[in-house]
């Protein structure tokens, strides 16, 4: 995992790859955080989700 979190930091690898991809490695290796803040991402009562795209980002954010 420590060369995991490195790639997002420094990043060549990370930067190369196409957006939907780059969700579905950040939702992968970052799932414990995307399961704690679950209900921040999504709103069940109103049907609201949050984009792919915001969720990555703030997943990176938290974990670097």
């Amino acid at each position: 995992m420590e060369g995991v979190k490195a790639s997002f930091k420094e990043g060549e690898f990370y930067k190369m790859l196409p957006p939907k991809l780059k969700d579905r490695f950040v939702l992968h290796t970052l799932n414990k955080y995307y399961e704690k803040f679950y209900y921040f991402f999504n709103d069940i009562s109103q049907q609201n989700y949050a984009p792919s795209t915001f969720v990555r980002k703030i997943l990176v954010n938290l974990d670097c």
